[in-house]
């Protein structure tokens, strides 16, 4: 079953992460290196059965997280991780992928924040031929979700979750329940 990732802006509240991540099935949530209360949303995301992993272009990772998740892909850092530590990669394009996956990443994401169709486009030729997971990133509006949910990416990750409006509980319930759905088909 095909799961959520949230990505968290810096001055997210843990309250509010903590809501969120009880509206739908979470694996993960990816916070900035500058996050003043780092320690305290990693406390939440491990409270709620997530992964929490820290935006970064180098070890060692802080805060207590699980793991470092970098903006591009580095055979050399994600070689130096330590222990079971997990490293994920931003992919531009197909090369960066395969980089990423040859240094043996954990994950390869695809970022449809400024172009969606190209992001989709990666993600579901890479989830078709290779074993490393794909994420499918994006929007939580309903177009950008069905694109996402459509390349059949291992995960879905939700890049504005966390909105001036406060209703991050009701985004993430909407995205779990259409990952739910696409998933019966």
């Amino acid at each position: 079953m095909r799961r959520l990732i949230l990505e968290l802006r810096s001055g997210v509240e843990a309250a509010r992460l903590t809501a969120a991540l009880a509206a739908g099935d979470v694996a993960a949530v990816v916070l900035p290196r500058d996050a003043p209360n780092g320690a305290e949303l990693v406390a939440a995301a491990h409270a709620a059965g997530a992964a929490a992993l820290v935006a970064g272009e180098g070890w060692p990772v802080v805060f207590g997280a699980d793991g470092l998740h970098l903006r591009s892909p580095s055979a050399k850092l994600i070689a130096a991780r330590k222990g079971d530590a997990m490293c994920g990669a931003v992919a531009a394009d197909r090369h960066q992928a395969m980089l990423a996956g040859e240094a043996d990443a954990d994950y390869v994401w695809f970022d449809g924040t400024n172009d969606l169709a190209a992001a989709c486009a990666l993600a579901n030729w890479w989830q078709a031929l290779f074993e490393v997971p794909a994420v499918a990133a994006g929007p939580s509006d309903r177009v950008s979700l069905s694109a996402l949910i459509e390349t059949r990416a291992e995960f879905v990750a939700l890049v504005d979750v966390f909105g001036d409006d406060h209703d991050e509980a009701a985004r993430v319930a909407a995205a779990d329940r259409a990952l739910r759905e696409a998933g019966e088909l």
